[in-house]
């Protein structure tokens, strides 16, 4: 299967009066054509972060390094400007869409742009494209602001601008996490069939493994800056090895006992700038030992296999998921 993204030991650094801080540490990570990785992980672990910097959309003040950024098989390293043939939707599509654009003329500049239509034809492709992602009257949503828009509305916008590049990879950053349930089904489906339809290579990020569940084919579970474990969705879900993925799947509330206590994980992630060597769970983990702090390989997410770099793993227990069945 062709290789639809591949990013080689991306670093991303803050610099500051006192020197640098890395935020996401050396991490690799990829996916086929026609397949989804899902990276998950809790808040300021560096998912939405790593989505960024594979864009080149890193903030003032942060550096951006890597040994090589392929797209559909093709080396596409550059200036930190974004790589052709990626696109990306944002979680926030109130703030992402163009506030003082119609829906239309949003989408018609994005085609002549992208794909060289005259006006004409721009228009009929963007009442397709808006016809794809699922949104009824598209003649009508065309003249629309997006304040004008529900949320499910103007995220199918978002990822129908996305699609009008006919992108090789979409880069999506927790694009359902503002949306209720019935929506965030509609949009997990309509990307599923979009990848499908197109071959595309999706990243999708979130911090919620029910929706990785639904819609990546492989998993990344980040921490602190790193990917601690990987493989396919069956395995890490199913069979975790890493003692912070058992403990993320633990705390879904769905998986807590009938009239048990709600389970989560205690303390915090550590600041970048406290980030160690050694295994950066360690200081919330129950198993922790002497042989956590010993320093650790980074996991090559391009990897097909099921690893983790839990030096406990073979301690971490199987068990059936109840959210993760949906």
């Amino acid at each position: 299967m062709t290789t639809g993204l591949e990013v080689s030991e991306l670093t991303v650094r803050l610099s500051h009066e006192d020197g640098q801080v890395v935020l996401v540490d050396g991490i690799t990570l990829g996916i086929e054509a026609g397949r989804c990785l899902g990276i998950v992980g809790e808040s300021g672990c560096g998912k939405s972060l790593t989505l960024r910097s594979v864009m080149g959309l890193v903030p003032l003040g942060v550096e951006r390094d890597l040994s090589a950024l392929r797209v559909a098989g093709r080396e596409v390293l550059g200036d930190g400007t974004p790589p052709p043939g990626v696109a990306m939707v944002f979680q926030d599509s109130a703030t992402s869409l163009n506030p003082s654009m119609r829906v239309g003329s949003y989408l018609v500049r994005v085609l002549r742009r992208a794909a060289g239509h005259d006006a004409r034809s721009a228009r009929e492709a963007a009442l397709l494209l808006l016809s794809e992602v699922g949104i009824s009257h598209p003649e009508v949503h065309m003249n629309a602001f997006p304040h004008q828009l529900s949320g499910g509305l103007r995220q199918r916008t978002a990822i129908a601008l996305a699609l009008a590049t006919a992108p090789a990879v979409l880069l999506c950053d927790e694009p359902t996490t503002a949306l209720d349930v019935s929506t965030q089904a509609r949009i997990l489906r309509l990307l599923r069939e979009r990848m499908d339809a197109r071959e595309l290579a999706m990243v999708f990020v979130s911090h919620d493994m029910g929706v990785i569940r639904q819609v990546a084919d492989r998993v990344a579970v980040m921490y602190a800056g790193r990917i601690v474990e990987t493989g396919s969705t069956e395995d890490v879900i199913d069979r975790p090895r890493h003692h912070y993925t058992r403990m993320l799947l633990e705390s879904m509330p769905a998986n807590a006992a009938p009239g048990g206590a709600f389970r989560s994980i205690p303390g915090l992630p550590p600041a970048p700038a406290a980030y160690v060597e050694g295994c950066r769970f360690a200081s919330r983990c129950p198993h922790h030992d002497a042989g956590c702090d010993l320093p650790l390989v980074g996991l090559d997410g391009l990897s097909l296999e099921h690893r983790s770099d839990c030096v406990h793993e073979d301690d971490t227990p199987s068990r059936e998921w109840t959210h993760a069945r949906g």
